[in-house]
């Protein structure tokens, strides 16, 4: 299992200045989640996904920069593997600095947000892949606007670690609606 606190302080970069009025879903996303894989699709199985669609772009073409739009940052190897391996099962979320949110306890996400003051969305977090030095890290992140359901996206998150905190270096789409 993934280091609690440093998976905290990487959902903590990822939010930068909304953390303390971010809803978070009490469970990470596994990789049938996030790859939401029907029985007619093809390939068969969520792991068959990442290794058909996703992970050849991130280890080719990389992530954009999230401050040039033009630089491209390409994962390591090790990265990758973390990341779907960590992936196969959902785990909790416990934090005191993070409002984490029982989505069954509410009809809606758009319900749930509105128990926090001024929410600026509802977020659901994968479990974070890292490279063997803990110096870089992937997530794959969903967000969903407060009040409209329909007005959301997901992204592919690449971090490094520098000295003392961890820093998002570029993002990749995966759905908007």
């Amino acid at each position: 299992m993934a280091d609690l606190a440093i998976d905290i302080d990487v959902f903590i970069a990822i939010l930068d200045a909304s953390a303390d009025t971010a809803a978070v879903h009490h469970k990470t996303a596994c990789v049938d989640d996030l790859f939401h894989v029907r029985q007619t699709d093809l390939p068969a199985t969520p792991v068959d996904s990442w290794n058909t669609y996703f992970r050849p772009p991130l280890e080719k073409d990389g992530l954009v920069s999230e401050a040039d739009f033009e630089s491209r940052f390409v994962l390591e190897t090790s990265t990758l593997d973390s990341f779907i391996q960590s992936n196969m099962t959902s785990v909790r979320i416990d934090c005191p600095w993070l409002h984490v949110v029982n989505i069954e306890s509410f009809e809606s996400k758009q319900v749930a947000c509105s128990t926090i003051e001024h929410c600026s969305g509802w977020w659901r977090f994968s479990r974070i892949g890292y490279n063997e030095n803990r110096s870089q890290a992937l997530v794959h992140t969903d967000y969903d606007h407060p009040k409209w359901g329909l007005m959301g996206m997901g992204h592919f998150v690449l971090l490094s670690h520098d000295q003392s905190r961890w820093r998002v270096l570029a993002k990749s789409m995966t759905w908007i609606s």
